[in-house]
């Protein structure tokens, strides 16, 4: 598709194509697996990404102390008595919904559970204030808790009788048993089992546990190694996460609280939409993913920044593999480059390629790339890409049959949230009856009051938009930013106001003198008052003085960004000269012909 896209000749194709399967024949094979049934109970590892969803809900990490799960009510009239035995066999059939997280970091298979029992709570009687009171209260205690991981069972049902036949139905899992896809799985096997209390139960011969030790061997393969290869060399010119505004330290946030916005794009606009995209040479999943990343651009202080997509990663090394419920998430970091002033056009089809590239070497994990790159960065425990897009469009867990949505039949989703450590906005879609449903769950205290409603407002505006008009050829969607935000962005760009004799460090010294307790830099690793950053600052300034930094020099600053680029600075103003500050993202070249144009040190 990536060669289609760059417009190549038949010819060029057909040589392409035996190129590559010439170059599959290259010992570019998975390995085997072979299912253990006599070892199906005993413990084993945790995969990479559930490894990151354990640590994560410790307060090692920012954006820490929160439990990757899903949390959805439903307004169901449903028969409890009958869910409820049709629940049970869904544990039967799906060996992970009886897996328990162990002490050491290991999970196990429980061969045998108790029956389990939904949960119903009577709330018929109470008048309509008590009524909400207890909604929300149940609500919270199960949408944001962190249960304990090494006891049965890592998932809440709960049923809230509103009237005699008029239900909430309260749905609460771990993702570190089940991923997004699998949940879809599950509810259509709940679905089977509820029409039909006999339908059978189908043991698979393949287990979770094989696939995740089957894998331990992957990084062996000349598949990983190529894989590798090529990440390694993508890393190097990563770009950061995208630099939105932010109304607190993300350092400051203990105890992360999600909340939800969701919208639906009726079919006469999603369906229209889908045909656009599908024109364009775009898959649904990659258009969307090139609307959010505009509407990111369009906020963010970097033009070029990264976003984690979450993919449901399983290799097909047992035709069983697309039946297993598990956690098989795997990450891709992709990098959005939106600093050149094309149309949308141009940039979705980028965005599109590049997807298409970095999904051809799937082998390594983004959690590894994620460890790489905080050595490689020095990046410690910070929350290095914290904007997500999900997307279940497509995915081959969900039958054609049940393209729309394995939910449907339980009840009109009513609310819900999802969590995940180390991130404060997560997008994720999925299409129901015909329309997209997107949601956007975000760490809501982070951010400025009304910022997340006018970045959501304007995203269904550009859905719509592109649907409808010829908003693909416009050069920048700036037109999408609501007016309130363009008074900020034209006050904060303002130039009409006096010119200050006032020199930068001046200024800071004189916040050093007035408080020099007071905490001048907060990051994820270090805080420093203004006197330590003072004093930081003299320090660096005299070695600069002695290497010959004066009034009449330009010095290049070429760091990432942290308490060390403001000492540096601070340090070069403090000797008289100027600084010149230069991106470290950009390309070699790009940095050469600055310092050198400039006669920069």
């Amino acid at each position: 598709m990536t060669l289609l896209l760059q417009g190549v000749t038949i010819a060029q194709l057909a040589t392409e194509i035996l190129q590559e399967v010439a170059n599959a024949e290259k010992d570019l094979v998975l390995p085997t697996i072979s299912p253990d049934p006599q070892s199906r109970y005993l413990p084993f590892p945790l995969n990479e990404i559930q490894q990151a969803y354990w640590m994560g809900r410790t307060n090692i990490f920012e954006l820490g102390n929160v439990s990757t799960h899903v949390y959805l009510e439903f307004a169901s009239n449903l028969a409890i008595d009958r869910l409820e035995r049709a629940w049970n066999r869904v544990i039967l059939q799906h060996e992970m919904l009886r897996c328990i997280i162990l002490p050491n970091g290991e999970q196990k298979i429980l061969a045998e559970v108790p029956p389990f029992q939904i949960e119903i709570i009577d709330l018929r009687g109470l008048d309509s204030e008590r009524v909400d009171t207890q909604l929300e209260a149940i609500r919270s205690r199960l949408a944001y808790q962190v249960r304990q991981l090494d006891s049965y069972p890592l998932f809440d049902l709960c049923a809230i009788r509103l009237q005699d036949q008029n239900y909430r139905l309260c749905f609460s899992i771990e993702n570190i048993i089940a991923d997004a896809a699998s949940l879809g799985s599950l509810f259509r096997d709940w679905h089977r089992f509820d029409r039909n209390p006999h339908s059978e139960i189908q043991p698979l011969e393949l287990s979770f546990r094989d696939y995740v030790l089957s894998l331990n061997s992957l990084e062996k393969s000349s598949r990983y190694q190529r894989a590798w290869t090529y990440w390694q060399k993508r890393l190097a010119d990563l770009p950061n996460a995208p630099e939105l505004p932010l109304a607190k330290s993300i350092a400051t946030v203990k105890q992360p609280h999600f909340v939800r916005r969701t919208h639906k794009l009726t079919p006469d606009f999603w369906q229209p939409l889908k045909q656009k995209f599908l024109d364009t040479g775009l898959t649904l999943s990659g258009g969307l993913l090139a609307a959010f990343a505009e509407i990111i651009a369009l906020w963010s202080k970097n033009p070029r920044f990264t976003i984690t997509l979450t993919t449901f990663n399983r290799f097909p090394i047992h035709p069983q593999v697309n039946q297993l419920v598990g956690d098989f998430t795997s990450l891709n970091l992709l990098a959005i480059d939106y600093s050149k002033t094309d149309n949308f056009n141009t940039r979705a089809k980028q965005v599109q390629l590049q997807l298409w590239e970095d999904l051809n070497y799937s082998e390594v994990s983004g959690i590894g790339l994620l460890r790489e790159l905080a050595k490689q960065r020095n990046i410690g425990t910070g929350a290095s890409f914290p904007v997500v897009f999900t997307s279940l469009l497509g995915n081959p867990q969900i039958k054609d049959s049940d393209r729309d949505s394995p939910l449907t039949w339980l009840g009109e989703i009513v609310w819900g949230i999802s969590q995940t450590p180390q991130v404060f906005l997560d997008h994720q879609v999925y299409e129901e009856a015909g329309s997209l449903i997107f949601n956007w769950d975000a760490v809501e205290e982070l951010f400025p009051t009304g910022l997340l409603d006018d970045m959501f407002a304007a995203y269904c505006h550009l859905l719509e938009s592109l649907a409808t008009e010829k908003i693909w050829q416009l050069d920048r969607s700036s037109q999408l930013i609501p007016k309130n935000q363009l008074q900020k962005f034209n006050a904060v760009n303002s130039t009409d106001l006096p010119i200050t004799e006032e020199l930068l460090d001046s200024l800071f010294l004189e916040q050093v003198a007035k408080q020099p307790q007071q905490l001048a830099i907060i990051t994820s690793d270090r805080s420093l008052t203004y006197q330590e950053l003072c004093d930081r600052a003299y320090e660096l300034s005299k070695q600069l003085q002695d290497l010959g930094a004066s009034s009449d020099r330009l010095i290049a600053v070429m760091m990432e960004k942290g308490w060390e680029q403001v000492v540096a600075t601070l340090a070069i103003l403090l000797t008289g000269a100027a600084y010149l500050p230069i991106d470290p993202e950009l390309p070699r070249d790009r940095q050469k012909y600055l310092l050198e144009k400039e006669k920069s040190t």
